[in-house]
């Protein structure tokens, strides 16, 4: 199945992509662009190869992030579970603590235990061969290195089964702050209409695997109902359990784009930021970075005046809320209250920037 460079335009064979995209993003990235140590992963569906693509990927940015990215292009519907599967580790987007595969993620006084008595976790024989369980927060570089292959599932109900192979590590030239570019992505592969022959535009959720393709005039009479059917788009998830794409890929923002007149304000934002995150949050910099960037994009340092501190804490707030809850790298007690209390601003004016922040609608560009 073709593709499309996304660099340049051209169509590329899936075959042979791999050497166009990488030397042709490079020749089109802006020159204000710094290298950056980066993975270039190529995913497929792992049961239908007409399903692809290729990712340039900061080997620094966390899975969570690769997970999130997979989600908002190809798989997301109804926020279910996930995993990245390699030979050495499994990286679950809420890891089962009770059934730890090494000392990792154990309780302290547990791993105590086990240190007293000298004895490797892994030589039980309920754990004996099982590849260690970690969460996302672990950085794409280390657990994708050059050369390695993976697996990635999305719903471990009506899954959806990808597979993820790193072709180069490499320095390259990637806007700031760097995030996960799309170099190139499959057609989409040709379904016709199971009454007509048209191209189909919607898939029956309970006949798509015995020929439930539809084009609109078709789909009206179709035996199942209308609540069956799904729109057809460009993923391997089309046609199961509720996805309805829309498929593309998620918006990155960079730092150029922040309105002139908000740039200093920003960028002391972001240095507060990074300073506390650096000391009691480093898996969350980058994401806390994305969050305070989509609003400076979006136009809320102009409409919201307050201070970068203010700003700081407000983005950190944001991100405590979408975070802490579910996801065992998040510091206990590092509330949104506490990270206000920490950069010296009042609890209030915080907690109510950050509610701004979290039900801001995206602008006109995204």
């Amino acid at each position: 199945m073709d593709g499309v460079c996304q660099s340049c335009g051209a169509v590329v064979a899936a075959a042979s992509a791999t050497g166009h995209v990488r030397k042709c993003y490079a020749a089109h990235v802006p020159a204000s662009a710094e290298p950056t140590p980066a993975l270039h992963l190529v995913v497929k569906d792992r049961y239908n190869p007409d399903y692809w693509l290729h990712l340039l990927v900061p080997a620094e940015e966390s899975l969570y992030a690769l997970d999130a990215y997979l989600r908002g292009i190809w798989v997301q519907c109804c926020g279910h579970l996930s995993e990245f599967r390699t030979k050495d580790a499994v990286y679950d987007s809420e890891p089962d603590d009770d059934m730890p595969s090494s000392s990792a993620g154990m309780p302290d006084d547990l791993k105590r235990a086990f240190e007293l008595l000298g004895v490797d976790p892994r030589s039980m024989p309920a754990l004996r061969g099982r590849p260690a369980q970690r969460d996302m927060a672990c950085a794409v570089g280390e657990a994708l290195p050059r050369g390695a292959k993976a697996n990635y599932t999305y719903d471990f109900g009506s899954s959806t089964e990808l597979t993820i192979e790193t072709k180069a590590a490499a320095d390259l030239p990637m806007r700031t702050p760097a995030s996960i570019v799309l170099l190139a992505r499959n057609n989409p592969p040709d379904r016709p209409c199971a009454e007509c022959g048209q191209p189909a535009k919607r898939v029956c959720a309970y006949c798509l695997y015995e020929g439930g393709w539809y084009c609109e005039a078709c789909s009206v009479d179709h035996e199942c109902g209308d609540e069956a059917l799904l729109p057809v788009v460009n993923s391997p998830r089309v046609g199961v359990c509720g996805y309805g794409g829309p498929a593309d890929p998620p918006v990155a923002r960079y730092d150029d784009e922040v309105p002139a007149a908000q740039q200093l304000l920003y960028q002391a934002a972001t240095a507060c930021l990074t300073a506390f995150c650096d000391e009691h949050l480093p898996d969350f910099r980058e994401v806390a970075r994305h969050v305070l960037l989509d609003a400076a994009c979006g136009g809320l340092l102009a409409t919201q005046p307050a201070t970068a501190e203010v700003w700081a804490a407000a983005t950190l707030g944001t991100v405590a809320k979408r975070y802490s809850v579910y996801n065992p790298s998040w510091p206990k007690g590092m509330t949104a209250g506490r990270i206000a209390d920490r950069f010296d601003v009042p609890r209030l004016v915080a907690s109510r920037l950050a509610r701004t922040m979290a039900e801001a609608p995206p602008d006109d560009d995204q």
